[in-house]
C-alpha cells in the first residue's frame, strides 16, 4: 500500500518541477532582448566599414559616395557605441548587485528537494537549476525564503524544532 502512495508523490513532485520550469522559461521571455550585444558589435563594425569606405572615397575623388557613407558610418558607429556603454553599465551594475546576495534568500529561487541546496531559478530560465549560493543578478529579497536558507544551513534545528513540536503536541493531548 505504501508502494502507490510514494509513485503519487514523486508524480506530484514531478509535475510540479515541470509547472515550476514553464513558469521560469514563459515569465522570463518577456521584456528580455538576449541579442543586444550582437547587433551592438555588428552596428558598430558596419559603421566602421563604412567610415572607411568614406575616407577611401575622399583619397579617391568619390564626392559623390563620401556623404552617404559618413552618414551612416557616423550614426551606426554612434550607436553602437552607445548600446555597447549601456550592456557594459548594465553588466557591472549587475556584477556589483550580485556580489553581496544570492538565490538562497530570493523569492525567485525555488527549492527542488528537501536539502533546499538544489533550485529553480524562475526569474532566469537560462539558469535552470542553480545551487543555493549562486549569484543573482535579478535578486529580491525575501524574509521566508532567509528563514528557509538558514534553517537549511542548520538542520539540527530543524530536528530540534521538530522535537519540540512534538512534545507540546503530547503534552497538549494529556
Amino acid at each position: 500500500m505504501s508502494l502507490p502512495h510514494h509513485q503519487n508523490i514523486s508524480e506530484q513532485q514531478r509535475r510540479h518541477a515541470q509547472r515550476l520550469r514553464y513558469r521560469a522559461v514563459t515569465q522570463g521571455l518577456i521584456g528580455r532582448d538576449p541579442s543586444g550585444l550582437p547587433v551592438a558589435l555588428a552596428m558598430t563594425s558596419i559603421g566602421t566599414m563604412f567610415l572607411l569606405g568614406f575616407i577611401l572615397a575622399l583619397l579617391n575623388g568619390g564626392d559623390l559616395y563620401a556623404s552617404p557613407l559618413l552618414l551612416f558610418g557616423f550614426s551606426l558607429c554612434v550607436f553602437g557605441i552607445i548600446l555597447l556603454a549601456v550592456l557594459l553599465g548594465e553588466k557591472i551594475v549587475k556584477l556589483l548587485i550580485s556580489k553581496k546576495k544570492h538565490c538562497g534568500c530570493c523569492i525567485f529561487y525555488q527549492p527542488q528537494d528537501e536539502v533546499y541546496d538544489v533550485g529553480l531559478c524562475q526569474s532566469d530560465p537560462r539558469e535552470g537549476f542553480v545551487r543555493r549560493t549562486h549569484s543573482c543578478p535579478y535578486f529580491r529579497y525575501s524574509e521566508r525564503a532567509m528563514v528557509r536558507d538558514r534553517l537549511a544551513q542548520r538542520p539540527d534545528m530543524i530536528a530540534r524544532i521538530r522535537i519540540t513540536h512534538r512534545d507540546h503536541e503530547q503534552l497538549g493531548g494529556e
